[in-house]
């Protein structure tokens, strides 16, 4: 063989092939579409879920194969079952990972397995045994290697010894490791901010409370994932100049919280943002709820002075965060209308205020934010007009009837964000000058 032709062989990256297990229909139902599948799947499935698997639609990347599915996943059946494949080549793949079906279908973002993203990572790890870690998971639930090398690795006498063969850092008697780390990060981080970080092309963060999953992030993508990568033509038809949309749900984050000193240029670095890259801040409508008439009442100072520190310091964050990514486009999401509910309850974040209160709030809060980041030249997405009763509160029917808007009400601010986005004459830049 010519020196170029080695050159072209070893520039071609490894066949990924990912093996895993599904004994009923919950993946289906959390929203797995088996029918856009792109990495090649092997199925293990048993006699009763084969029937359901087989009527539902799937690409030719998926093959459902029969087998009898034990009580409990242990590491040695999991390892057993990867080998077994890997020894048969289906797929006709060189790299062969095994991974849990439950954090497949809840926990790892649908993406990643739709398009080439984690054939990638895995690529560029190469074809040593290897486990991706995850946190809740032990390194059985997702781990793998090239086919040779799965079927190298030293098997334990004892079938519950397989676990130390995976990497152990808290026992020093646990014997080396033949399947390490991919990452190193022994399970401290999510996987989706992990595989994400490789991608090249841009991203749409959105980050902040809990508004970003029903504002911004199809239902059906969700899960129990915290960070839910999805391609930003599936969220809205409008073309950006971001590839992918990341939402990053960092929990009842308020806007005070946010604008402490150096928060929101450590949560764009935990977000894997990228120079370039656009964000969406979406923050406040918890603080009127919940604390800036609160801080009226038990602390005298006015409900504007509380409103003009909490933006203030806001948009000192995101100029600090502007500084570090000079390219990075801002938006921040303005807080949606208050809603009036009787039946609200929570011992962590009580409401505090009547609803006429908290409207007035809520106007002022948005009022303001528009103001200050003219200033500045940082966009404000302002979608609340839809949603407004006549006298300012979050109608009731098109909310979750807790605290949100309704879910099937999200493509009112998706419409408007894409379009913002889309527009190029809007791009935030610093004043000039």
């Amino acid at each position: 063989m010519s020196g170029h032709g080695r050159m072209m062989r070893e520039r071609t990256p490894p066949r990924l092939c990912l093996v895993t297990a599904i004994a009923d229909d919950e993946p289906i139902k959390w929203g797995l579409d088996l029918g856009r599948v792109a990495v090649p799947l092997v199925v293990l499935c048993g006699d009763e879920i084969a029937p359901r698997l087989r009527a539902e639609p799937r690409s030719a990347s998926v093959l459902l194969h029969p087998a009898a599915l034990p009580a409990e996943w242990t590491p040695a059946y999991r390892l057993e079952a990867l080998r077994g494949i890997a020894a048969a080549r289906l797929h006709a793949a060189d790299v062969y990972y095994w991974v849990d079906a439950r954090l497949l279908y809840q926990h790892l973002s649908f993406e990643f397995v739709y398009s080439n993203l984690l054939a990638g990572a895995v690529a560029h790890h190469g074809t040593a045994p290897g486990f991706f870690a995850m946190p809740g998971y032990e390194p059985a639930s997702f781990f793998g290697g090239g086919a040779p090398d799965l079927l190298a690795v030293p098997l334990p006498a004892a079938a519950e010894d397989v676990r130390h063969l995976f990497e152990d850092a808290g026992s020093v008697a646990s014997p080396p490791a033949a399947i390490r780390a991919v990452f190193g990060l022994e399970g401290r981080h999510d996987l989706n901010l992990n595989l994400a970080d490789r991608i090249e092309q841009g991203v749409l963060h959105v980050i902040g409370d809990s508004h970003v999953y029903n504002c911004f992030t199809p239902n059906a993508s969700i899960g129990c994932r915290p960070n839910v990568l999805l391609r930003s033509a599936d969220v809205n038809p409008v073309p950006i100049p971001y590839a992918y949309q990341f939402t990053h749900h960092l929990g009842g984050r308020t806007l005070h919280h946010a604008g402490q000193p150096g928060a929101l240029t450590a949560i764009a670095a935990e977000a894997r943002v990228k120079d370039g890259d656009a964000v969406v801040w979406v923050f406040g409508e918890i603080d009127a709820r919940c604390h800036i008439i609160k801080r009226e009442r038990e602390a005298g100072e006015p409900v504007d002075a509380v409103i003009e520190t909490l933006v203030r310091n806001f948009v000192r964050g995101m100029l600090e965060v502007r500084h570090h990514y000079p390219r990075l486009r801002q938006v921040a999401f303005a807080p949606i209308p208050p809603l009036d509910n009787p039946d609200y309850e929570s011992a962590t974040l009580p409401v505090v205020g009547s609803i006429a209160e908290r409207v007035a709030a809520t106007r002022l809060l948005r009022a303001v934010l528009a103001e200050r980041c003219a200033r500045h030249a940082i966009d404000v997405l302002d979608a609340s007009a839809p949603f407004e009763t006549e006298r300012g509160d979050l109608r009731w029917d098109m909310s979750d009837h807790f605290c949100h808007i309704g879910s099937a009400y999200q493509g009112l601010v998706l419409d408007r964000l894409y379009a913002l986005l889309a527009d190029a004459g809007a791009v935030s830049r610093p004043p000039a000058g």
